[in-house]
């Protein structure tokens, strides 16, 4: 049964594996863990994403940046095939723009699902 929801899950999150896969391969990361998290990193990676369980962050980074991201995979389960849309590009616009959606969306989300504490 793992292998049959294992499936499902990829296919309701195909448009972040696709995309993921795709970065991954341009960029090549790394394998680490911190925290019980496994994610990918790359020294000249300019910050951190998520596209499904895919999860690419810069060198070394700070235990917050990796929790956060974790958020934004379990969003990705939440939302399937509309993450890119309801949490990717406004994440993107904040993270590029500086632009704060109301109630931080979806960044405020990723914390609390991914436990981060923020002061």
């Amino acid at each position: 049964m793992g292998k049959i929801k294992a499936f499902f899950l990829v296919l309701w999150q195909l448009p972040q594996y696709v995309l993921g896969l795709a970065l991954f391969l341009i960029v090549r990361p790394f394998k680490d863990s911190k925290e019980g998290i496994s994610y990918w990193y790359h020294p000249r990676f300019p910050g951190g994403i998520s596209l499904g369980s895919i999860i690419i962050v810069r060198e070394s980074p700070n235990a917050r940046l990796v929790k956060h991201e974790h958020g934004h995979s379990k969003q990705s389960l939440m939302f399937g095939p509309l993450y890119l849309l309801i949490v990717g590009l406004p994440s993107i616009l904040t993270a590029g723009l500086g632009i704060r959606w109301p109630m931080g969306w979806p960044e405020d989300q990723a914390d609390r699902l991914g436990g981060v504490n923020r002061p």
